[in-house]
């Protein structure tokens, strides 16, 4: 609303211009005065210059947030997100999760410790029985604070909070964790060397050591059933 001159779109497509309005602010608009010209208020409505909705609040003052860091109220973010997610048309819904998903929103806990922390859906297993004892030995595993968001959320919307919480990322099964390994480690392997330029990799199976420190008929079952 001031005298600049500002793009209504930006690099990705996304509306950062907006028609004024009374009961949202923050956002930048369009001058007031030059709404009143008809020509001008019909090309804002040719090129899709709108008032703002959630889907603008989310990307132009929600995500923002993140980038720059620092202590976030992440519960009604999450609210937000898993609202527009609820009531977006499919064929958006896969776009605005890409989005958001690498974005340290989603409540978790580590085992025997209350205190709940917030990070990446992909960094964070699901509170499944199997899962958590699987873990049992592994006391940085992360699991998802699923009671928490089932007091948040209405049990007729658990269905979508589940698929939503899916889509974002978060595991039903232990993770394969990639290391680039060192030369020597490389060589202790047997791995045959060539050459100067060369990288080495090692896959396991997240949680795997310490699973199999103290392993018995019991737990080899419950180790085929993550795979």
């Amino acid at each position: 609303d001031e005298n600049n001159a500002v793009p209504a779109f930006d690099h990705q497509g996304q509306p950062v211009l907006f028609l004024p309005d009374e009961e949202i602010t923050g956002y930048v608009t369009v001058k007031r005065e030059l709404l009143k010209n008809k020509t001008t208020r019909a090309f804002c409505d040719k090129i899709g210059i709108k008032k703002p909705d959630l889907r603008d609040e989310i990307y132009t003052r929600i995500l923002p947030e993140y980038d720059r860091g620092g202590d976030i109220d992440t519960e009604p973010h999450f609210l937000k997100f898993f609202r527009y997610f609820k009531d977006c048309p499919l064929s958006k819904a896969d776009e605005f999760v890409s989005l958001i998903k690498d974005k340290e929103f989603v409540s978790y806990r580590f085992q025997n410790d209350e205190i709940v922390y917030r990070g990446k859906a992909s960094e964070i297993y699901w509170p499944d029985e199997d899962l958590v004892e699987y873990f049992v030995a592994k006391p940085d595993a992360r699991f998802l604070d699923l009671e928490s968001y089932h007091e948040m959320i209405s049990t007729k919307d658990h269905e979508q909070l589940h698929d939503f919480l899916r889509k974002l990322g978060v595991r039903r099964s232990p993770d394969i964790v990639i290391r680039e390994l060192v030369f020597y480690e490389a060589r202790e392997l047997g791995i045959e060397i060539k050459g100067k330029q060369n990288q080495f990799f090692d896959k396991k199976i997240d949680g795997a050591d310490e699973f199999f420190q103290c392993i018995d008929l019991h737990k080899s079952v419950l180790f085929w059933k993550q795979l």
